[in-house]
């Protein structure tokens, strides 16, 4: 028959007992993941959403200021941000257009 000491007891408590926490930290992790992923995503269509108003929002204000006689809209050809429409160069009235 199988003779245990009180010592081989305590080291399979410990064996177990740290078994059973990462299993239980790991588990908390794959929801909390979940979640993130999830949220991460409605986030990122949101700020997309909000974005496309945000240059809605810009060009209105800008053909505004231009029908009033302020401005003249040229775009510039040398930067162009990833994600959203190329951003607008002011030209004076008074200097030729390019």
């Amino acid at each position: 028959m199988f003779r245990f000491t009180i010592r081989d007891v305590l080291w399979l408590t410990v064996v177990v007992a740290l078994a059973v926490a990462w299993w239980v930290d790991r588990s908390q992790f794959v929801e909390r993941n979940q979640s993130l992923a999830a949220k991460n995503e409605e986030l990122l269509a949101r700020l997309k959403d909000l974005n496309y108003e945000a240059a809605k929002l810009r060009m209105n204000a800008l053909l505004a200021e231009e029908l009033r006689g302020g401005i003249i809209l040229s775009p510039s050809p040398n930067r162009v941000r990833p994600g959203g429409p190329p951003p607008i160069q002011r030209v004076p009235q008074d200097s030729p257009n390019p």
